[in-house]
């Protein structure tokens, strides 16, 4: 799996797809409606509609294409990483037009109630048609005439054979690697490669010791007319997102920039304070049913209060029914890795655990009062898992990239295996997320998070 760094290396010798889409997206919306409008003027369903009768404003067709604008850019079907294969792009697509459909709808409601709902249902099929036709014609014409540069990947291995990887499994980059050359090749051997070979694109992946000795084969290339393009490994280990930019003729990597955007933050924010407070509501039953269960089994507290850190390395409570006896934290159980580190390990035939502490960690209920840390603010529906604070003193300095988000009752690593996997070694999963985020992708976490927790996978 690349990171947003490496792939933006691919984004700038790839076909420019984002703004083809933003274009035909735009246009074919708007047509649709119109189409929308003339088929329910001149179909003989529903109530005749007098032919002088206006029956959406112009206010209307702005509103549509402002709507799937912004949809489409949070999904994010304008963002290139995630167009990678058609299948994805229909999936993606698809589900992101009935979004829209519902939030234009629900505006019309608020505001043009005269448009008929025909029309609307017409609009949507259209619509639907005519976004998915394009990229099928697109996807096709690029796949039979769409000529692939050729490329050269000259670096460390590991870094070398994850591009390569990704260049062979998404067909949007327009590349065809030729070759991989590890780093003790002399690039004298490089340059002949590319000119026996007429590569036109060369990659290097070299690790960042290695730099200083490259900058005359970088300028051989480039008097030979080679695209040449540096990733650095030091950009691999550390950071999840960087931005190039243009400051005064210099180029400046800003290697801080934030994983989520003001108004990615701000839906997200949202979404949480909506659904937090519905299932809050709609599990207060369930909330009253657990805590009259410890109460009678086993006596004492109910909610248990663990030390946690969240967004940013912030310190905070986070809440969970109890399912273990009093004073449990004192006999937590660790194993030392290869690593020479501590790992926490969960055993289903924890001694410590009550007797109904059992059924509530395998049904996951024993984190439903994580709810009320999701209205406070402190975490998120979905995102990376709080972590202890002492684990989080073992991690090393690409770890700590999970924290650039906020945590999460449910996430990626849940719904991929669970506490079958130690803690200390789920990291990859929590990037991956970090690296992928969309509020699709939070919605598609929750939604597998229900199975998971049926089947109890990995859950003790």
């Amino acid at each position: 799996m690349l990171n947003r760094a490496e792939v933006g290396i691919l984004n700038n010798i790839a076909i420019p797809y984002v703004p083809i889409s933003i274009f035909f997206d735009m246009l074919l919306t708007l047509v649709s409606l119109q189409g929308a409008v003339t088929l329910r003027r001149y179909l003989t369903i529903g109530e005749d509609i007098p032919l002088s009768a206006t029956l959406v404003p112009t206010e209307v067709y702005f509103l549509a294409a402002v709507i799937w604008y912004v949809m489409f850019y949070i999904a994010p079907i304008y963002d290139p990483e995630h167009h990678r294969h058609l299948w994805q792009e229909i999936r993606e697509t698809s589900s992101t037009c009935v979004i829209a459909m519902f939030m234009f709808a629900g505006a019309l409601y608020f505001s043009y109630r005269d448009v008929s709902r025909l029309l609307i249902i017409y609009f949507y099929i259209f619509n639907i048609i005519g976004l998915l036709g394009w990229r099928v014609v697109y996807y096709a014409i690029m796949s039979l005439y769409g000529k692939p540069r050729k490329v050269l990947i000259y670096g460390q291995q590991k870094t070398a054979k994850r591009i390569e990887n990704f260049i062979a499994n998404n067909q949007w980059t327009r590349l065809t690697v030729t070759n991989v050359l590890n780093e003790t090749t002399a690039p004298q051997r490089v340059l002949n490669y590319i000119t026996t070979h007429d590569v036109e694109d060369v990659i290097i992946a070299l690790p960042s010791h290695a730099h200083q000795g490259i900058h005359q084969l970088i300028g051989r290339l480039q008097l030979q007319g080679v695209q040449v393009r540096v990733v650095s490994d030091y950009y691999t280990l550390t950071l999840s997102r960087a931005e190039a930019e243009n400051f005064g003729g210099v180029p400046l990597m800003t290697m801080q920039a934030p994983i989520m955007t003001t108004y990615q933050r701000f839906i997200k924010r949202i979404f949480d304070l909506i659904v937090g407070s519905m299932l809050l509501i709609l599990l207060l039953p369930v909330l009253a049913g657990i805590t009259l269960a410890i109460m009678l089994t086993d006596g004492g507290d109910v909610i248990f209060r663990q030390k946690r850190v969240g967004e940013n390395l912030k310190p905070f409570y986070m809440y969970k029914f109890r399912t273990m006896v009093r004073n449990a934290d004192s006999q937590v159980e660790t194993i030392v890795g290869e690593d020479g580190k501590e790992t926490f390990v969960k055993s289903p035939d924890d001694p410590r655990i009550i007797a109904i502490g059992h059924f509530l960690r395998r049904t996951s209920l024993d984190e439903l009062p994580q709810l009320v840390n999701v209205l406070k603010g402190e975490m998120s529906l979905v995102g990376p898992r709080p972590e202890m604070p002492w684990l989080v003193s073992q991690y090393d300095m690409w770890q700590l990239r999970r924290f650039s988000v906020p945590q999460g009752i449910t996430g990626w690593w849940q719904v991929n295996g669970r506490s079958e996997r130690p803690m200390h070694h789920n990291t990859e999963d929590d990037i991956y997320y970090i690296q992928n985020f969309s509020l699709l992708l939070d919605v598609i976490i929750l939604l597998r998070t229900i199975p998971t927790i049926i089947s109890g996978r990995g859950a003790y």
